[in-house]
């Protein structure tokens, strides 16, 4: 007998004998069989060997049957007819795969299809692979969903739960199988195993994809907390109220506090992080006073900034607290265990001789884990940490070290930090989140509905109602002084007394200062974020001692903090309010010549060129120190950046960090400048700076121009800017301003000015000696040829363009220039009809500029990948691959490629009967084929419109809203997109349309009056 598995890792026996495989296709070729039980030889080829010609394909087809039948011993596959190969009845196989399909055996389903089997090279293969692998699952799932409502109306509740717990160990991102799990725990009130499933739910969510459960699933979560909270928290009163704003964390801590009491587990200790005055010290004592932790031996410290150096400080007074505790209830520990923790903590050291912790000396981590062990037979361990920013970095290893080694269901562990904990202690923190040791709860400021919420609570609803907008402005959520201010009002009464208390509560904190902190106080509120060290240290003279003392001063009075981001360390204001208080304070010349300093500053690291965000920043400061004409200098260089990355399709990739702004934003940027260039001019600044930077606004008005389709208005701005022939001039923006007009010539097939734009830019960059801007342009002139159908000549310059890429700085700055020459490529084997190809390099295209990436051109190549799959007839992939370049190309304003997207969503919409929606996408191709003059994208919607005017002509599709958008016939939109398309080689739409045409007059009878004369042309049709 032979047995295969295919519902798992795949293995083939022989009677009781594993079988091993000489080659890996013919081992391919056996599961193919198996599952098929009968396909052509051309079909085989086509799935092994699709890139060898038809005469190796069937060579290496024989002697892959070959291999088989001595591999086996016997001719497994036969071949009844020349043309045909099947699987040899007489063969007795064993198959999972037909076991869970024919005879519904749920148990053969071991794992995904062919798991972890793959060949190399065999796109078609990978492809069929996939999809019998998606929809085995897709049944297999279904399958079980069904079984568990099955054995929930029958009251089989454990059973149901199994299924449903089998199906989440499939798909755990499955979030109504979460729910209905979850619904069939709390009907028998097992609150802690439907908050396991929830919070697993969440941490699979957040590691996998960045997001967070549907709103849906968390309020069914917080329900659930809710009743659990109300089944073992004690009775209510009025005074056992949840922190406004804080129900989640609370929940959240309870719910771990409750699986840490009924189950075993190393991930429920928990991590409190916010700002200063964000509540997480009232947080917890609310939770200590209702919690119910008897049952627990609770150990609770606070970390001091002033005992920051002090050695295993806070771990050294909960020690006193462990000793007492072993010493009341009689806990035998070892001898040599107690003595060992007597050298690092008084509580077992009389004496006081207490040794140096380092993270390789694993004796007092033994020592203390076995206490724990041992204290935890009588109450298991609660330890609540407080402020560990401020812990000493020996602490924190002890923490570290036994929140990973600690015996499972002995210790749970509670810390609270500020945001932006930084140093050896933030960096711990952080990586025992990420190993899952801690779940983080963020406290963030109260909304303005919390605001209200909390000021019912503490004023009354009257109160409440006439006072939120303010309380909320002058506090920003921040539950510290809301509760100040509320204290305030409660004993004045008086709304203008209370808004003077917000500010004599935040002076209070600054009252005493020594110089050095007043000073730099002043310094760090010159920056509306972070002020980086080093430019404190600048601003400061260099006096490195002055900036020490009063960063410590400002640190102990918890008006700063410490963060850092890339490596670059910099101090915050603790709120915002109090930056802004400061900087009230100092007088206008104060604040003007330390603005000055700051910009000339960064503008002296010279790391702005290429970084809009540093360039906004010194703009900033320029304006602030009331510098305009330099200040808009910066801001339009900022501009000419972000337009590069916004506005041009693959372009390359500067320093910029955050969200990408859209045309429409940059739009306004661009006109707000152009009116302060004006003022200046009327002001009589210096014209040779207001030349140059009229000329940077010109090419970034052309630039927004040609994204937004307006040819006309693009191409006149650029064209003047390339033609400037002045050598005083600057030549990059020349250079800037060819590679734009031809890229956009290329964009709607026009070859000769392509070619006249292409080789003036190369002739400019040649004499700047820039190999970068070299290989854009040679990029430029591979898909020059393309378009002309000189394939070979195509190529050349492609691969030149990818490898002078590669030798530049690779895959950072040049890695969507990369992508775009990987899908230029992918056209080349599009046009030579040799679609695998092409999808491979449409693959490795997207794989460079990531699926999701922020960058113009995904939607190109989605619509071009979905051209070819289309052409393969996977209409699945094509479908989904179109859908995404159009859903992209809506949300970033991005017209080109879009026409094609829209056609062909519109065109798979009808086909699934969803006829609104197909005529809203067709409404759309046909809007943006008017704003964008493309021959391609106009021949494509022809298409599109040919194929969908023919199924409501056959009646397989009825709509009127499709039928009021196409009122020519299906050969007139085919002729016409023949003709469209006429100047641009080997499309394939193309070829089909034309192919239409004479099968539809060959066969056609009968014509319409509409069919033989057009209203719009006054010609007969053909």
């Amino acid at each position: 007998m032979l047995t295969v598995k295919l519902l798992q890792t795949p293995s083939v026996t022989l009677d009781g004998e594993q079988v091993n495989f000489p080659f890996k296709r013919a081992e391919a070729l056996l599961y193919y069989m198996i599952v098929r039980r009968s396909a052509t030889r051309q079909e085989l080829i086509s799935l092994l060997w699709e890139s060898c010609d038809e005469a190796v394909g069937l060579k290496n087809l024989r002697n892959a049957i070959y291999t088989l039948k001595k591999t086996l011993g016997g001719e497994i596959l036969l071949s009844p007819q020349k043309s045909v190969v099947t699987v040899n009845e007489e063969w007795e196989i064993d198959c999972d795969y037909d076991r869970f399909l024919a005879e519904q055996d749920y148990s053969a389903y071991q794992g995904p299809f062919l798991q972890g089997f793959a060949v190399k090279n065999a796109f078609s293969y990978e492809e069929w692979l996939g999809r019998t692998r998606e929809k085995l699952q897709e049944r297999y799932l279904s399958g079980l969903a069904s079984r568990a409502e099955e054995a929930q109306r029958e009251g089989q509740a454990a059973l149901s739960q199994q299924y449903a717990a089998e199906y989440l160990r499939e798909d755990p991102f499955d979030e109504n199988m979460v729910t209905f799990l979850m619904r069939q725990y709390r009907q028998e009130n097992q609150y802690a195993k439907a908050a396991q499933v929830y919070q697993r739910l969440k941490d699979t969510l957040a590691a996998e994809l960045g997001a967070s459960p549907l709103e849906s699933t968390t309020m069914l979560y917080y329900e659930l907390m809710n009743e659990w909270n109300d089944t073992v928290a004690p009775e209510k009163g009025e005074e056992d109220q949840i922190p406004v704003g804080r129900e989640n964390a609370y929940s959240a801590l309870r719910a771990a506090v409750e699986s840490f009491r009924a189950q075993p587990g190393r991930n429920y200790s928990q991590v409190l992080s916010g700002e200063v005055g964000s509540g997480k010290s009232e947080l917890i004592n609310h939770f200590l006073k209702y919690a119910a932790l008897d049952d627990f031996l609770v150990l609770r410290e606070n970390c001091i900034l002033s005992e920051q150096e002090l050695f295993l400080g806070p771990w050294d007074r909960m020690m006193l607290v462990l000793s007492q505790f072993i010493r009341d209830e009689g806990v035998i520990i070892p001898e040599h265990v107690w003595h060992r923790l007597g050298r690092y903590f008084s509580a077992f050291a009389p004496e006081g001789e207490v040794a140096s912790l380092h993270q390789a000396d694993r004796t007092l981590v033994d020592a203390v884990l076995q206490m724990i062990s041992a204290v935890a037979r009588r109450r298991k361990v609660f330890v609540i940490l407080e402020d560990v920013q401020w812990c000493d970095s020996q602490s924190m290893i002890l923490l570290d070290m036994l929140l990973r080694r600690a015996e499972i269901g002995t210790l749970m562990v509670i810390l609270t930090r500020r945001d932006n904990c930084v140093s050896k202690v933030g960096e711990r923190v952080a990586c025992c989140i990420a190993d899952g040791l801690l779940g983080e709860q963020r406290l963030y400021p109260l909304t303005c509905g919390e605001t209200k919420e909390f000021l019912c609570r503490e004023l009354g609803v009257e109160a409440a109602e006439q006072l939120t907008q303010q309380f909320f402005q002058e506090t920003g959520g921040n539950l510290y002084l809301l509760v100040e201010l509320a204290q305030a009002y409660r004993r004045s009464g008086n709304m203008a007394e209370v808004a003077d208390s917000t500010r004599e509560i935040l002076l209070n904190r600054l009252v005493g200062l020594g110089d050095a902190a007043v000073q730099v106080a002043h310094c760090v509120s010159m920056f509306p974020q972070r002020a980086p060290c080093t430019a404190l240290l600048a601003l400061m003279g260099q006096n490195d001692r002055m900036l020490t003392a009063g960063v410590e001063e400002l640190g102990r009075r918890g008006l700063i903090f410490e963060e850092s981001e890339g490596g670059i360390s910099s101090y915050c204001f603790t709120h915002q309010r109090i930056r802004e208080l400061v900087y009230a304070e100092q007088n206008f010349f104060q604040r003007r010549q330390l603005h000055l300093k700051i910009a000339q500053l960064i503008a002296e690291r010279g790391t702005a060129e290429g970084n809009s965000v540093e360039c906004r920043e010194i703009a900033w400061h320029y304006r602030h120190g009331e510098a305009v004409l330099e200040a808009l200098s910066y801001e339009i260089q900022a501009l000419e950046l972000e337009t590069a990355q916004c506005c041009e399709l693959f372009p390359v990739i500067y320093s910029v960090r955050g969200s990408l702004k859209t045309a429409g934003e940059l739009a306004q940027l661009e006109e707000a400048a152009r009116q302060d260039l004006a003022q200046l001019y009327r002001e009589r600044a210096d014209e040779a700076v207001l030349g140059r930077l009229e000329r940077m606004l010109i090419l970034i008005r052309g630039r927004l121009a040609l994204f937004q389709g307006r040819m006309e208005e693009g191409s006149a701005l650029l064209g003047a800017l390339s033609g400037d022939t002045d050598p005083n001039r600057d030549s990059g923006l020349m250079v800037k301003a060819c590679y734009l007009l031809a890229f956009y010539a290329l964009q709607i097939q026009s070859a000769d000015l392509a070619e006249r734009y292409i080789s003036t830019g190369i002739r400019l960059v040649e004499r700047r000696g820039d190999m970068a801007q070299l290989a854009m342009f040679e990029r430029l002139r591979g898909n020059y040829f393309c378009l002309r159908g000189e394939y070979d000549k195509s190529v050349y310059y492609l691969v030149e363009s990818i490898e002078s890429f590669e030798k530049q700085n690779g895959r950072v700055d040049y890695r969507m220039q990369i992508a775009g020459a990987h899908y230029d490529y992918g056209r080349v084997f599009r046009h030579r009809q040799d679609y695998v190809e092409a999808c491979a390099c449409y693959k490795k295209a997207l794989a460079l500029a990531g699926e999701n990436g922020q960058y113009p051109g995904l939607v190109w190549i989605y619509v071009n990948y979905g051209r070819a799959v289309f052409a393969l007839e996977d209409h699945s992939r094509a479908q989904i691959l179109f859908r995404k370049g159009y859903e992209m190309g809506l949300e970033r304003e991005e017209l080109y490629g879009l026409t094609a997207a829209a056609a062909y969503t519109a065109y798979y919409e009808m086909r699934q009967g969803n006829y609104v929606q197909a005529a809203q996408a067709l409404s759309t191709a046909q809007e943006m084929s008017e704003r964008l003059e493309s021959a391609l994208e106009k021949g494509i919607l022809c298409f599109v419109s040919m194929k969908i005017r023919a199924a409501l002509d056959q009646g397989s599709c009825i709509s009127p809203e499709l039928e009021q958008l196409l009122e020519d016939s299906a050969e007139n939109y085919a002729r016409q997109g023949v003709r469209t398309l006429a100047s641009i080689p080997n499309v394939f739409e193309e070829e089909q349309m034309a192919r239409g045409l004479k099968d539809g007059i060959t066969h056609k009878r009968s014509f319409r009056a509409r069919e033989l004369y057009s209203t719009k042309r006054n010609f007969m049709a053909e």
